[in-house]
């Protein structure tokens, strides 16, 4: 937005288009930028001298900021006024390469309270149990053990989420490429032993960003944020959630009101047009085990009744 403030100043023109409404109808979506491009005068041959004057340079010190991001306001009807609502995490518009992360800080994200949350699906259970020992000090099999005392309580879960938790719970701050390699060999003894079952679902390339849950256990359980940040939801409990909430509210999938309804019940408020485009993207995939979810396949994992 900086570099945007400083183009307007020297008297350039925006039209700003929303990635969600592109990603749904790109045609329609384009149609303020070819008004407006038409009312300047400028076609494939040139511009037109007879069309309107583009305005004057922006003198900064009257120039008035304008908040870009859509902001979702929170829900009039039930809750506390003073619910913390968190904001969405910004996603890097390209996933990093594994190789690429050597060395990661440990992140712990604000849990919203039972009692606080909007959500109208189970209340999410953190793992709080014993810690592990350091990866770089004990067999793979002692700290698969551990991973696997933390997928049974958080999963199905993003696999960096069990690495950070077990690392915190070991007092180790960061994770590089030593504490990663150990972790990855350790949750890979656990799939080879058939205790835990590694899913890809979020685009990103790695063990480090698959979703894994112990053999057995429900493929996708719909719960309430709680300690996770956006990027560690599992997308097959996004896309559960987006489609139970499309059924019961009778909302168009993908519509601007679906994807205030979905972050609403993961207690997050700031609707980025990346984060939309991401919740769409997510929306047209394909999970078996989502259909199972919804058929009734899995009758545990439906949300709780609210009134």
């Amino acid at each position: 937005m900086a570099r945007q403030r400083d183009l307007e100043r020297a008297g350039w023109q925006f039209v700003r288009i929303r990635g969600g409404d592109f990603y749904r109808d790109c045609g329609t979506a384009l149609d303020p930028l070819w008004a407006e491009l038409e009312r300047l005068g400028i076609r494939p041959g040139g511009i037109d001298e007879s069309a309107a004057e583009p305005p004057p340079p922006v003198d900064p010190q009257h120039m008035v900021r304008k908040e870009v991001d859509e902001v979702i306001e929170p829900s009039s009807s039930g809750g506390n006024a003073d619910t913390p609502v968190r904001e969405v995490d910004e996603v890097p518009p390209s996933a990093e390469r594994e190789d690429d992360q050597l060395d990661m800080q440990l992140v712990q994200s604000p849990a919203i309270p039972p009692q606080a949350s909007k959500s109208p699906f189970e209340p999410y259970v953190a793992y709080d149990g014993a810690g592990g020992e350091d990866p770089r000090t004990v067999s793979a099999g002692i700290v698969a053990e551990g991973l696997c005392r933390i997928i049974e309580v958080e999963g199905p879960m993003v696999a960096k989420r069990t690495y950070d938790i077990y690392l915190r719970s070991s007092g180790i701050k960061r994770m590089g490429r030593e504490l990663r390699s150990a972790l990855n060999k350790a949750l890979m003894n656990a799939i080879r032993q058939g205790k835990v079952i590694s899913e890809e679902e979020t685009g990103r390339r790695g063990l480090l960003y698959s979703v894994v849950r112990l053999k057995g256990s429900q493929p996708v359980k719909l719960r309430s944020r709680g300690p996770r940040t956006f990027e560690e939801i599992p997308p097959s409990e996004v896309q559960a959630a987006a489609r139970q909430l499309a059924a019961q509210r009778n909302l168009d999938s993908g519509s601007d009101q679906h994807l205030r309804a979905v972050l609403e019940c993961f207690d997050l408020q700031r609707l980025t047009t990346q984060v939309g485009t991401i919740l769409l993207d997510i929306f047209d995939k394909k999970y078996p085990y989502t259909d199972d979810l919804l058929s009734g396949t899995h009758q545990n994992s439906f949300p709780r009744q609210t009134t």
